[in-house]
C-alpha cells in the first residue's frame, strides 16, 4: 500500500531538515514525500531542494497551508495520506502504526501520541508537557494526520476559508458521516510547546482569529471562546454599574474554577491565558 507523505512548509529553515530526515526513516518501503514550499520568505526552500534527490519539492502556485495540502493531494499517488508539520519530528514506527488503525473501513483518519522534547524549558512548557500526559489518559482524538485518500477527497480535502483549525474542522466532518477517529498512544511524534508569553499570544491569538471562520462557516466555536467571550464582555456591565473592582474578581473566580477543574495551579493558568488571547484574537478578527 502506497503512502503519500504531504509536507507543507512555511519559514522553517531551521527544523524542516530535521522532520524531513524523520519521514525518510518511516519503516514503510513504499513512500512518496511531496513538500510544496507556501512562499517561505526564509532559506526554506533552498533545504528543500538540498533534499531533491529524495524527496518532490513545489512551490505553492497560490498561498496558504490549506491550499498547499490540497495541492499536494493532485500530485499524491498514495492510497494512504499523511500531512505531516514541518517543525515537528516523527518515531520511525509512527506510519506503519497508524496504517493498520486506517485499515480499518470504520476509520476516517487516525494520530498518534505528541511529545514534548522542550519540556524542561520554562514553566509553561513544563505545564504544557504535564496538561497533555493528563489529556492523554483516556484520550478521545478529535483530529487526525493520517488518512485514507478517498476518504479525505470525498470530504473535499483541507477547507482553505480556515486560517486555523481546518484539521479539527475536519475531524469533525468525517465523524458527521459515520468514520471514527482512531489514536495510538505508542505511534509518537514531537513538537515544542510555545516557551514565552509573547509566543503563546501570537499562536492563541491566530487561532482566535481562526474561531471567526470555524464560526462562519460551520457555526462551531470551542467552550474556551464562548466563557472568555463573556468575561470579556463583563467588564461593560460592570462600568454600567461604575463597579470596575468586580472585573478582576470575576477573572479570580474563574481561575479558581479552573484550577478545581484541573486539579493544578500552573495549567489553571495556561488554560486561563491561552483562552483570554484566543478571545483578543477572536475579537480582533471580527472588527478587521
Amino acid at each position: 500500500m502506497k503512502v503519500s507523505i504531504i509536507l507543507p512548509v512555511y519559514n522553517c529553515e531551521k527544523l524542516v531538515a530535521r522532520c524531513i530526515n524523520s519521514l525518510l526513516k518511516q519503516e514503510i518501503k513504499d513512500k512518496e514525500i511531496i513538500c510544496v514550499d507556501d512562499h517561505s520568505t526564509d532559506n526554506s526552500l533552498k533545504v528543500l531542494k538540498s533534499f531533491s534527490n529524495k524527496i518532490k519539492v513545489y512551490v505553492n502556485p497560490e498561498k496558504g497551508k490549506a491550499k498547499a495540502i490540497n495541492f499536494a493531494l493532485t500530485k499524491a499517488k498514495g492510497e494512504i495520506i499523511f500531512v505531516a508539520e514541518s517543525d515537528a519530528y516523527y518515531s520511525p514506527d509512527y506510519l506503519p502504526r497508524l496504517i493498520r488503525k486506517v485499515s480499518n473501513k470504520k476509520v476516517g483518519g487516525a494520530i498518534g501520541r505528541l511529545k514534548v522534547p522542550n519540556k524542561n524549558k520554562s514553566w509553561m512548557t513544563r505545564t504544557a508537557f504535564k496538561e497533555r500526559e493528563k489529556k492523554f489518559e483516556g484520550y478521545k482524538p478529535i483530529s487526525a494526520w493520517v488518512f485514507r485518500k478517498k476518504i479525505l477527497e470525498k470530504l473535499g480535502g483541507f477547507d482553505s476559508r480556515l486560517r486555523a483549525h481546518d484539521e479539527v474542522i475536519l475531524g469533525r466532518l468525517m465523524k458527521e458521516r459515520g468514520y471514527e477517529i482512531a489514536y495510538d498512544p505508542k505511534a509518537y511524534w514531537y513538537h515544542n510547546e510555545k516557551e514565552t508569553i509573547f509566543q503563546l499570544f501570537k499562536q492563541q491569538m491566530w487561532w482566535g482569529k481562526g474561531y471567526v471562520d470555524t464560526f462562519k462557516y460551520y457555526k462551531w466555536l470551542p467552550k474556551s471562546i464562548l466563557v472568555n467571550s463573556f468575561l470579556l464582555f463583563s467588564i461593560v456591565l460592570f462600568l454600567f454599574f461604575n463597579s470596575l473592582i468586580f472585573y478582576p474578581l470575576v477573572w479570580v473566580l474563574y481561575y479558581i474554577f479552573l484550577v478545581v477543574l484541573t486539579k493544578s495551579f500552573s495549567i489553571a493558568l495556561l488554560k486561563l491565558l491561552r483562552g483570554f488571547f484566543q478571545t483578543i484574537g477572536f475579537f480582533w478578527a471580527l472588527i478587521e
